[in-house]
């Protein structure tokens, strides 16, 4: 599992937060060889068309098909589902790790 470092996420600075920035070339050293790929939010569509089939295909999971993401039902339905439902979400990760 590919994470962020400790002490950095997504929290604003003005709650004590740093956010973790990293310019394509970074992310792709950071993640070019993860077997899979959760994308968390509804805008796949919307990266693959900024960043394009050339760079998205340097990485280990675009090449195997094995990014997921929301997009198949509505953009928030995963986060709404898994509050009630957290055996899905937890067959759905088991599903996708194998």
């Amino acid at each position: 599992i590919l994470s962020r470092p400790e002490g950095v996420g997504n929290a604003p600075e003005s709650l004590g937060g740093r956010y973790w920035y990293l310019s394509d070339e970074e992310f792709l050293e950071f993640g070019k060889d993860a077997d899979r790929w959760v994308y968390k939010s509804q805008h796949w569509d919307k990266v693959f068309a900024e960043k394009g089939e050339e760079y998205l295909s340097q990485f280990k999971a675009y090449q195997n098909q094995q990014i997921y993401d929301t997009q198949g039902v509505s953009p928030n339905s995963w986060y709404e589902q898994r509050l009630a439902e957290y055996y899905v979400v937890g067959m759905d990760v088991c599903a996708i790790m194998g």
